[in-house]
């Protein structure tokens, strides 16, 4: 067997192992998340705002590594859920603001905390 054909098995090995993980790690945040009444994205939401500063949808989108329309459905959970709000740009009318409401950051806050546990 050849050096090369070995180190194409060790790596194969290695992809499946890492593929493993990240599903088994992405398994439990979905269901830890949901115990919590969130999705996984909306958590990751929820990282990326703060209570002062607001983020555009645009932004949040790009953070999220998803489009547009998938950030109006997650803002409009986290809406509805109080945990966010949103409010025109002061600078420009035609951009929305996504800040955290103080029970989001209490929630963020909480979640940040078990999960690192």
């Amino acid at each position: 067997m050849s050096s090369n054909s070995n180190n194409d098995q060790v790596e194969q090995e290695v992809y499946r192992m890492l593929t493993k993980t990240y599903l088994l790690l992405d398994e439990w945040n979905r269901h830890f998340f949901a115990e919590h009444g969130l999705s996984t994205r909306q958590f990751w939401a929820l990282q990326h705002l703060d209570r002062q500063q607001g983020c555009s949808m645009i932004d949040l989108s790009r953070l999220l590594f998803t489009d547009k329309s998938n950030v109006t459905g997650i803002v409009d959970r986290l809406e509805r859920l109080h945990l966010v709000t949103r409010t025109p740009d002061t600078h420009d009318r035609r951009v929305i603001l996504i800040t955290l409401t103080a029970e989001g950051q209490l929630l963020r806050d909480s979640l940040n905390e078990q999960h690192q546990a």
